[in-house]
C-alpha cells in the first residue's frame, strides 16, 4: 500500500497539531512494508524546514516539495483542480491531518484527522465569521471522508453527535506523548527547581488563563513567594484580557513562547502543573507533564479526565477557588505529591507513537479493503 499525506505542518507549525504530524509520520515511516508519499509546501527559503525535511528520507519514502503561499493552498483546495490530486500519484490511500487539507477533488479514500471541534463549541474565541468558515468545511471534509481519526474519545463523540457522522465511519486513535531530546541546562527567568507552579499553551480565552490567575490571587502571599506561576506559550487571539493580568502580580511569570528543550526543563522542575483549559480535543499538554512525572490539576471536562485518567486531580475550570483550593492543598502535602508522580508517569506510558502508527496503519488497511 502507497500512503500520501500532507505532512506540510509538521515543518510550518510548533504547536499542537504540527508536533502531531511530525510524529505521526515519524513513526507511520519506520513500517519499511509501506510505501509513502510525503507532501510539503512552504512559501519561503527556510534552512531549518530544507533541514527538517531531510530526516524523512529513506528507501520507502518519496517526498515532494511544493512553493505555493499558503492563501495559494488553500484557494486550489477550494478550486475545482484541488491541491493534492496532481501530486498523489499511484497512492492507494491519502491522510488528511486537519480539515484545512482535506482535497475535495482527491477520487482515492482520505482518512481525516479531526483534533477538536472548537469552532462549533466556542465560535466567539475565533469569531463569527471566521467559525462559521471553518464549520462548513469540518462538515464537508466530514461527510466525504472514507474515515474519520479523533485524538480522543470525547472528540469523537463530537463528531458523531454534533455533525451526525455514522459512529463506525469515526475512529478514536490516541497520539503519543512527545519526546525532548534535548533538556535545556538551567531554567529560564532565574525559576527554582521544583519552586513553581506551570502552565503552558496558546495565549487563547480557551485556555482559561483568566481563572488560574484569579485562582493563583487567591494563594496566600507565603505561598506565592514560594512558588511563582510560570505561564509558556505564544500569543493566540482575543488575549489581550490575559496579556493584561500577567503584569498585575509579580510573582506570575510570562515566558512566551519556549524551544522545546526550554519546554522539556520546565516540565521537569516544575512543582505542579496546572491546565484549567475550557476544552481539548486531547490536551498533550497534560501528557507531557505527566511523563515528567509532574503531579497535573486540570479540567473535568472534554478530553481531560480521559487524558489524566487516575493521576491527576480534576477541578471545575470556571471555579477560581476550587482550583485554588486544590493547589493549596497539593503544595502542602509532600505525600500525596510525591503519589501523584508515579501514577504520572504509568498513565504517561498509555500514550505511546509507536502504537498511534500501527493502529493508524491498521485503519488505513481497513478503509482501503472496503474501497477495493
Amino acid at each position: 500500500m502507497k500512503i500520501a499525506i500532507d505532512a506540510s505542518r509538521a515543518i510550518n507549525e510548533k504547536a499542537g497539531v504540527g508536533k502531531y504530524v511530525l510524529n505521526l509520520v515519524k513513526h507511520l515511516i519506520k513500517h519499511q512494508e509501506y510505501e509513502f508519499l510525503l507532501i510539503f509546501n512552504y512559501a519561503k527559503s527556510d534552512a531549518e524546514k530544507e533541514k527538517l525535511i531531510k530526516t524523512f528520507a529513506q528507501k520507502n519514502v518519496k517526498i515532494k516539495v511544493l512553493r505555493f503561499p499558503g492563501k495559494i493552498k488553500d484557494w486550489l483546495l477550494k478550486s475545482p483542480f484541488g491541491f493534492s490530486r496532481f501530486l498523489v500519484e499511484n497512492a492507494d490511500v491519502f491522510i488528511s491531518p486537519t480539515f484545512l487539507d482535506f482535497d475535495l477533488t482527491l477520487k482515492i479514500p482520505q482518512v481525516l484527522v479531526v483534533h477538536d471541534l472548537t469552532n462549533f463549541l466556542f465560535p466567539e474565541h475565533a469569531g463569527a465569521k471566521i467559525s462559521q468558515i471553518y464549520q462548513k468545511m469540518t462538515r464537508v471534509s466530514c461527510q466525504k471522508a472514507a474515515r474519520i481519526i479523533t485524538v480522543s474519545e470525547s472528540t469523537r463523540s463530537d463528531v458523531t453527535k454534533l455533525l451526525n457522522i455514522d459512529p463506525d465511519k469515526v475512529v478514536c486513535i490516541y497520539p503519543g506523548t512527545i519526546g525532548f531530546p534535548e533538556i535545556a541546562s538551567i531554567l529560564p527567568n532565574d525559576l527554582k527547581s521544583k519552586s513553581y507552579i506551570f502552565n503552558v499553551g496558546t495565549i487563547e480565552p480557551r485556555k482559561n488563563l483568566v481563572n488560574l490567575i484569579k485562582a493563583y490571587n487567591l494563594l496566600s502571599k507565603n505561598i506565592q513567594e514560594k512558588y511563582p506561576l510560570a505561564i509558556a506559550g505564544a500569543k493566540g487571539w482575543n488575549n489581550q484580557t490575559e496579556l493584561n493580568e500577567f503584569g498585575k502580580n509579580k510573582n506570575i511569570v510570562w515566558l512566551g513562547y519556549v524551544t522545546d528543550s526550554e519546554l522539556g526543563k520546565l516540565y521537569q522542575e516544575a512543582k505542579v502543573f496546572v491546565y484549567p483549559s475550557l476544552y481539548e480535543g486531547f490536551g498533550l499538554p497534560i501528557a507531557e507533564a505527566m511523563q515528567f512525572s509532574v503531579p497535573v490539576i486540570t479540567s473535568n471536562v472534554s478530553s481531560m479526565p480521559e487524558v489524566v485518567g487516575e493521576a491527576g486531580i480534576l477541578i471545575d475550570p470556571e471555579k477560581p477557588e476550587e482550583i485554588k483550593s486544590v493547589m493549596e492543598e497539593l503544595l502542602s502535602n509532600e505525600v500525596k505529591l510525591e503519589s501523584m508522580k508515579q501514577k504520572s508517569l504509568s498513565q504517561a506510558e498509555k500514550f505511546s507513537w509507536d502504537k498511534t502508527a500501527v493502529q493508524t496503519l491498521d485503519l488505513l488497511d481497513s478503509t482501503l479493503n472496503k474501497h477495493t
